[in-house]
């Protein structure tokens, strides 16, 4: 049965403080009372179906209370990812206790998989938590303006420094809506193991920098000209900044030490040395 959209736009956009523009919207009781609103659009985000349950009180007033909320086709600038989770999604017309989004996509600069959200709602709107599957797992639990994070993925390239991929990777630590402490990750890269630790400040210019360590890393990788066969074992400092998230690679900085272990040295000639006094090797 079709609905009226009214309502629905004048609730959802005095909670979120945006405006929110719905297409069309049903009322389903086949399967359930639900409330379908197709092509809604949130600011700038874009959501292809919203799926509601609402509390059965609610359907015809003003006010407008869901036990759930599903989505479907949902994007988002990676900028209103922040919004999303420090901010509200509910007021005095509009409540919402459970919303589940279906591979949701994060458009931007970095590179990230779509990926699957359950989030638990508080009486006062503020996002709880967030139960994060698919090609990323991990949990995300609310404490005013902290957020405790922690994240694994079987397979990730580094969004700041794409041309690495980690594999059995994770990471976690606590984030603010100006960036992220103090926060810990690993991951499995060339036969070995490499973690640190990483502070992340986002805005018009970011910064990322912490300390990195590696452990049974093929050294052939780095130096194939140089040692064809030999395990590193490494230890320093990096940093990197900038106004694109997704070139800070390009500026990154690594001060440390490293030390070989059972190396094979190769391309090294041995009678050029000789001849020259090690001039030339």
């Amino acid at each position: 049965m079709p609905l009226s959209t009214g309502d629905y736009e004048k609730a959802a956009s005095e909670a979120l403080g945006v405006p929110v523009k719905v297409g069309s919207a049903r009322l389903s009781v086949l399967t359930g009372v639900k409330v379908n609103l197709d092509n809604v659009s949130v600011s700038d985000a874009k959501i292809r179906l919203v799926r509601g349950f609402p509390e059965i009180g609610s359907l015809f007033g003003p006010k407008k209370a869901f036990d759930r909320v599903e989505l479907e086709g949902a994007t988002l600038k990676q900028g209103q990812a922040g919004a999303a989770i420090f901010g509200k999604a509910g007021g005095s017309n509009f409540s919402v206790g459970r919303i589940v989004i279906k591979q949701i996509k994060l458009d931007g600069p970095l590179t990230l998989p779509a990926f699957d959200v359950d989030a638990a709602v508080g009486s006062d709107g503020t996002v709880q938590t967030i139960n994060l599957s698919g090609p990323l797992t991990g949990k995300l639990t609310s404490s005013g303006n902290n957020v405790a994070f922690e994240i694994q993925a079987p397979s990730l390239s580094v969004p700041f420094v794409p041309a690495l991929s980690l594999s059995d990777f994770g990471w976690k630590g606590t984030a603010t809506p100006q960036g992220i402490g103090n926060s810990e990750w690993d991951g499995r890269v060339y036969d070995g193991v490499i973690s640190g630790t990483a502070r992340v400040r986002w805005g018009s210019n970011w910064s990322v920098e912490g300390d990195v360590r590696s452990r049974g890393v093929k050294v052939a990788v780095f130096a194939p000209a140089l040692v064809s066969d030999g395990k590193v074992e490494a230890r320093g400092n990096y940093s990197m900044s900038g106004p694109d998230p997704a070139k800070l690679g390009a500026s990154a900085g690594v001060e440390g030490s490293f030390k070989i272990e059972a190396g094979v040295i190769g391309n090294f000639d041995l009678g050029r040395a000789l001849q020259t006094g090690g001039a030339q090797v």
